[in-house]
C-alpha cells in the first residue's frame, strides 16, 4: 500500500484495528521486539515438509511491557492534520495516506522506545 500511494479508509472501526501499524512496528528500529517461532508446512518438490519460521509477535504490541500505542499513534496522527475524518452514513470514518501514516508511526515508535 505504501509503495503504490494507497489510502486507508476506516469505516466505523476503532483506531486499534489499523493493522498497518504492524508494518510500522516491523520497520521501526527499536530493541527487544518479541519474536515467535513456529513450524509451517510448505511444498518442496511436490512433498509437504515442515519448516521453522520466525516473525515479530503481532498478537499485541511487539514490545513487551509497554502501554498500548495502537490508539495513541493514530490519535496523534489525526491531531497533526494528516487524517481526514467525517461520517459515512452513521459511521465515524477516517481517510489517510498509508505511507505518511507508516512514516509517522515509525518515527513515533523510535522516538519513544529506541532506548
Amino acid at each position: 500500500m505504501c509503495e503504490v500511494k494507497g489510502k486507508v479508509l476506516l469505516l466505523g472501526a476503532p483506531f486499534s484495528s489499523i493493522t498497518l501499524l504492524h508494518y510500522a512496528e516491523h520497520l521501526a528500529r527499536i530493541p527487544n521486539k518479541r519474536i515467535v517461532r513456529y513450524k509451517v508446512p510448505i511444498l518442496r518438490e511436490d512433498e509437504k515438509v515442515w519448516i521453522e519460521i520466525e516473525e515479530f509477535d503481532t498478537c499485541g504490541n511487539v514490545l513487551p511491557e509497554v502501554e498500548e500505542y495502537f490508539e495513541a499513534i493514530p490519535s496523534e496522527f489525526l491531531a497533526s492534520g494528516k487524517m481526514r475524518c467525517g461520517k459515512v452514513g452513521m459511521a465515524e470514518s477516517y481517510l489517510f495516506d498509508a505511507a505518511e501514516f507508516v512514516k509517522f508511526a515509525v518515527k513515533w515508535l523510535e522516538e519513544k522506545y529506541r532506548n
